[in-house]
């Protein structure tokens, strides 16, 4: 049967259809046999969905070739949406059954074929903002430069970083900005906890919570259940690289590039098709541009040189689709080859604060699980490019380990033989609790600050948002990925690497409440040895 209806009404369709698939059970997504499909198409009218493929014959497939092939059995080539060459061999498109069928057919042994699901972002898609204020007074301060340029591990032995030479200061940048502070409640009195004598190059008088917390070793003192939070009212302290030759994508709803904070650092380089008429390039969500600030903004980010990416495949409800999320990564990692020999370049660092969910009546039910195959081996083939995944863990208080793609930090992808893994983040508290809605277990790489967390907003070049969920601790931990690299230029391309770095620097021990087979560790930058 030809394909007579019209592209918008079969998307509306297909995405019905992946909606409905959005939650494999037991991990069994594989297709049925050749001969199940090889019959004629039925009289009734045909049935399309988006589906993702994978070609995995030893032989090389001509994707062009078969779709080709698929046209005089009514496959448009209008309908084919990605190709996959540098994370697959495969490809995503809008097709009917009775072509997938044939296309079965073609490639008898050697095809997966997974429907398109949607993934959703890890917090509220959409929460209130408040204005800025602009205030005059100096809040970031130069403090005793280090003198051998060491990053200090709870172990006690340090890592050689580069020299520090004549270059451009952070210092310098930062105060060629306004300082700015939300319109909030006055400053309460809020001190960190005694340590040795600090060894670092800056630091900031009006940071969040989540900053502090990321830059000493101990718990935050001063704070009880009555304490404002949300605001600037607490210090960070960070080495002057702050992330300078790094690229950070945040795969997510968008960015709001032309905030203030971000100092022309944030660039939109993806937009998923299937946006761009709808909505355009910029953020109409928040989410994304409240994950970036966290990353790398200049007073609510972690890594304040790096360089900010929106890799937009996310819309306005929050949703995205896993061929869209696919896409999204391929020009990543294509970007990030080509990049990865430049001088100066450090790295690349991906923040998704996505994932699927398990269904409300199955959450009693540990074994059922909610993955899609078929995009958790394009995270993996980046992760194995060199590119440092960094992940959401959830938000419904389960076990990371049963939704996608949050449980891949638990595995190496074998099966394309290659040694790869992510980074899967929690969220706690200012009381270094994990947060109720926060998943847990084994799948947990490291918690980090997730509740009441402020960074930079849309509606304007100077608004900011309040959030709370995995989606926030997971940019903390992209940023300081971010600023590792930073430190450890060797780390550039050794995901396994900076794993190994984030677990054995974080803190050990500190998260209440968290899973009895978990370590408990919470995010860290050494920087107070």
């Amino acid at each position: 049967m030809h394909c007579i209806h019209s592209l918008l009404t079969l998307l509306l369709t297909s995405t019905a259809v992946a909606h409905r698939h959005a939650h494999a059970r037991h991990m069994d997504m594989h297709p049925s046999s050749p001969s199940d499909t090889a019959a004629a198409p039925s009289p009734h009218p045909t049935k399309y969905s988006n589906y993702l493929f994978r070609f995995t014959t030893d032989n090389p497939v001509n994707t062009t070739e078969i779709l080709t092939s698929l046209q005089p059995y009514g496959f448009n080539m209008s309908h084919l949406h990605s190709t996959f060459s540098q994370t697959m061999n495969g490809f995503s498109a809008l097709m009917s059954d009775h072509c997938v069928g044939k296309l079965k057919d073609m490639v008898p042994d050697g095809v997966e074929i997974e429907p398109v699901v949607t993934m959703n972002v890890r917090a509220p898609a959409s929460e209130p903002t408040f204005p800025i204020v602009l205030k005059s007074r100096q809040r970031f301060l130069r403090h005793r430069r280090r003198s051998g340029g060491h990053i200090h591990h709870n172990h006690g032995h340090g890592h050689h970083v580069r020299p520090r030479g004549v270059g451009f200061s952070i210092a310098t940048r930062i105060l060629d900005i306004p300082a700015l502070a939300p319109s909030v409640a006055p400053p309460v009195s809020v001190t960190a906890s005694p340590s040795p004598p600090q060894d670092y190059d800056i630091l900031q008088t009006d940071a969040t919570w989540g900053l502090q917390r990321l830059s000493q070793r101990d718990s935050i003192r001063g704070v009880t259940p009555e304490t404002a939070v949300d605001g600037q009212n607490f210090h960070y302290k960070f080495d002057e690289s702050a992330g300078e030759g790094v690229d950070i994508y945040v795969i997510d709803t968008g960015v709001n590039v032309a905030h203030t904070d971000f100092g022309g650092r944030a660039q939109v380089k993806f937009v998923a098709e299937s946006l761009k008429l709808t909505e355009g390039a910029e953020d109409v969500a928040g989410h994304g541009t409240h994950c970036a600030g966290t990353t790398g903004s200049l007073h609510f980010g972690v890594a304040k040189r790096a360089n900010i990416y929106a890799i937009k495949t996310m819309g306005k409800s929050g949703g995205g689709l896993s061929s869209d999320i696919g896409a999204g990564i391929e020009y990543m990692v294509k970007r990030h080859q080509s990049r990865r020999d430049l001088p100066g370049f450090r790295g690349s660092v991906a923040s998704m604060s996505f994932g699927l969910d398990i269904d409300q009546k199955d959450i009693g039910n540990s074994s059922i699980v909610s993955t899609s195959p078929m995009l958790d081996g394009i995270i993996m083939a980046a992760a194995a490019a060199g590119i440092h995944m960094v992940i959401a863990g959830g938000n419904q208080g389960i076990d990371a380990c049963r939704v996608s793609p949050g449980y891949l930090s638990n595995k190496v992808a074998p099966r394309i033989g290659y040694n790869a893994s992510v980074i899967t983040v929690g969220a706690t508290d200012v009381f270094d609790s994990r947060a109720d809605f926060s998943n847990y277990g084994e799948c947990i790489t490291t918690y980090a600050p997730g509740v009441a967390v402020l960074s930079t907003g849309i509606g304007g070049d100077n608004t900011t948002q309040v959030k709370q969920g995995t989606s926030m601790a997971t940019p903390h931990v992209a940023g300081l990925v971010a600023y590792l690299l930073g430190l450890k230029p060797e780390l550039k391309l050794d995901v396994q690497g900076m794993k190994r770095l984030i677990t054995s620097t974080a803190g050990r021990g500190f998260v209440k409440n968290a899973a009895v087979n978990e370590g408990k560790l919470l995010a860290y930058n050494g920087i107070d040895g």
